[in-house]
């Protein structure tokens, strides 16, 4: 049974989906724009919950039934857009890009695309705003919910009498708690994760429910309306990326949606509701769906080949193509499915239809991730790129573990097996970046070390990077208590990206650092600092190399990359490499590495090319082939290590 039909629902799914479009294409005035998703989970919530008690108090209601209204809806506009990014990643990605994408589309088949997200990295990182399916994480929440809640609605009608209120609201509250929590201890499992978002759709369950009784006076709903929408609004404007979220924050937009849909209940529409039924944004809401599958797609794969921020001329580009690619998938790929006479008008028909279709993707999705993203495709361009996405990082076979626990650090290994470990690299993930070079320096001189590291953990005693959530203070005095037992241990080389630590805290930096060395000298280690390389910009190696190679004509490598020059490097490192330089003039036993010397050529520019092999993985991290590039500046260390050794050896004679 289909709920009676409001345009100003419509105007609200435009006002969603746009606000999301344009905080996509970065156009100004949306960097709060995200929160259109928490719009449309409202929205369904209220449109489904609707619907299924309609249905229950009607004695009509069925699973199947259900689901294939949810098949209808959501199926084929997502697999037409499903094989449009797979069409357009064979032609344009490089093979760890397009394995990537080969998990991603089975896993948005299956509706787990949430889960895999929230395992990978975070909505708003680099690399996953390269991933041409990175939106479906919405649709699996959704899906997730309404495998549980048309349950829930069942078991409460039959045993529960229909009395909704009570495990709606302790549900809604229990969603919503465990989402603020969330935001302060696991921000990227509460962005994703269904149990997080729950509340968000049981907003719109709970005004679809009757829980809070209409509203008659026409000025309050008009007021309750207008309140909604300058909540949204509020909220797409002044949120931002840097706003913990979902949590307290999105408690502005979902309030905001929910006030909307519920001062536009009952007869009578006042001037909020006369404005979002206006024909331009119901029109738009109509097509939303298809706009929002559709628009991700060019946002990811312009970025992918522009590498940089989106000019005016790009984002009109993206936003107008997305719109004639959504009217089109509106009109003909979403209504044929649906309406009086519907392609596949038998029901068991569509559901064979659709498991051929999911497992059709499953499969071809599971072949191009266990075929390594099918790298045969494009041999040339692919050259050389084995090696730069450090298939072994953060944890391999060959050093072991080098993504610590805090409490109970297992070194791993690098260097000669047979020998003892005389050295320690501490640091962060620049310091993992230097370990294939490390390995390669300490066995061609003889010796061995252990490796402590953990990414955005700095070296320094007593210092905690608050926006981690990791207890760097307690790893930092385990790798002490670590050394404390290990007297053979006679250099501890520290690594990391300086300039991030000291731009947080400038005033304690120095301490830090100097204490750090201070209790380091108290045990008789000899201590070598390592300076942070130069960074080169957005890049995400090898993207810009095998583009520079895939399409030699047009893509130039040196016009699409920021490749830094020595000054600019001084410019940014000057500060921070004064301080280490007068930290350790001061200390014996205290050298410092510069791998940054060889990373720049005669001229002063930065190397990050050698011959076929990239030496970079990222914009600020060696690949295995830059770390072993810079791998002679460990020489003297270890020459000396070898020879302290060799003297050890003989005294004993």
């Amino acid at each position: 049974m289909t709920p009676k039909y409001r345009p100003d629902i419509d105007g609200l799914r435009a006002i969603a989906v746009l606000a999301v479009l344009f905080f996509h294409t970065e156009v100004p005035g949306f960097t709060g724009g995200f929160v259109g998703v928490d719009v449309f989970f409202v929205i369904s919530g209220y449109l489904i919950t609707t619907i299924i008690v309609k249905d229950i108090k009607s004695d009509s209601f069925s699973f199947s039934g259900f689901y294939e209204r949810r098949i209808r809806r959501i199926f084929p506009a997502l697999f037409s857009v499903m094989a449009f990014v797979l069409a357009a990643g064979a032609f344009l990605l490089d093979r760890n890009a397009f394995r990537d994408l080969g998990t991603n589309i089975w896993a948005t088949t299956l509706f787990s695309a949430n889960i895999l997200y929230w395992q990978q990295a975070g909505y708003f990182e680099a690399s996953s705003l390269l991933k041409p399916l990175l939106h479906t994480w919405s649709l699996a929440v959704e899906e997730q919910f309404y495998i549980v809640f048309p349950i829930l609605l069942m078991a409460v009608a039959k045993y529960l009498k229909g009395n909704y209120r009570l495990w709606t609201i302790a549900t809604f509250l229990l969603s919503l708690g465990i989402s603020i929590y969330g935001v302060s201890y696991d921000k990227v499992a509460a962005y994703y994760l269904m149990p997080y978002r729950a509340w968000e759709l049981l907003t719109g369950s709970v005004i679809a429910l009757g829980i809070v009784p209409v509203v008659q006076a026409k000025w309050q709903k008009e007021l309750l309306s207008f309140a909604g929408l300058a909540f949204i609004g509020g909220s797409i404007y002044f949120y931002s990326n840097a706003t913990p979220f979902p949590g307290v924050a999105a408690l502005l937009p979902v309030v905001g949606a929910g006030l909307v849909i519920y001062g536009g209940q009952g007869e009578g529409r006042g001037m909020t509701g006369k404005i979002l039924s206006a024909r331009p944004l119901t029109f738009i809401g109509l097509i939303s769906y298809s706009l929002y599958l559709w628009h991700w797609p060019f946002v990811a794969y312009t970025r992918y080949v522009l590498s940089r921020p989106f000019e005016t001329q790009e984002r009109l580009s993206i936003i107008g193509a997305s719109l004639v690619f959504a009217i089109l998938s509106w009109k003909f790929v979403e209504q044929p499915f649906r309406g009086s006479q519907p392609l596949f008008s038998s029901r068991k028909r569509l559901f064979t239809a659709a498991l051929a279709v999911m497992a059709a993707a499953v499969f071809l999705g599971g072949l191009i991730d266990v075929q390594n993203g099918l790298k045969w495709r494009y041999p040339g361009a692919n050259a050389g790129m084995e090696q730069a996405v450090w298939d072994w990082y953060p944890s391999s076979p060959v050093y072991g573990n080098l993504e610590q626990l805090p409490d109970h650090p297992e070194p791993g290994r690098c260097g000669k097996e047979s020998e003892p470990g005389s050295f320690l690299l501490w640091g962060d993930s620049h310091a993992m970046a230097l370990v294939p070079g490390l390995d390669s320096a300490a066995r061609r001189h003889g010796v061995s070390g252990y490796l402590l590291t953990h990414s955005q953990c700095p070296p320094l005693l007593d210092y905690d990077v608050m926006t981690t959530g990791y207890n760097e203070p307690l790893f930092n005095s385990n790798v002490l208590r670590f050394l404390n037992g290990k007297p053979e241990v006679r250099t501890v080389i520290l690594a990391g990206a300086w300039h991030s630590y000291w731009f947080q805290r400038e005033r304690e930096f120095e301490r830090k650092l100097a204490g750090t060395i201070d209790a380091l000298r108290k045990m008789k280690k000899n201590v070598v600092l390592v300076t942070d390389i130069p960074y080169i910009g957005d890049y995400e190696s090898p993207r810009p190399i095998f583009l520079s190679r895939r399409f030699p004509a047009w893509y130039r490598l040196e016009e699409r990359m920021y490749i830094p020059e020595r000054e600019n490097y001084d410019d940014f490192n000057g500060e921070i490499n004064g301080i280490i330089s007068r930290v350790v003039s001061v200390r014996e036993g205290v050298a410092i590495v510069h791998p940054e010397n060889m990373l720049f050529d005669r001229e002063g520019r930065c190397i990050i090319l050698n011959g076929e092999q990239p030496l970079y993985r990222n914009d600020s991290h060696l690949s295995t082939e830059g770390s072993l590039f810079i791998a002679p500046v460990f020489d003297k260390v270890f020459s000396r290590l070898a020879s302290d050794a060799a003297v050890r050896v003989k005294r004993p004679g």
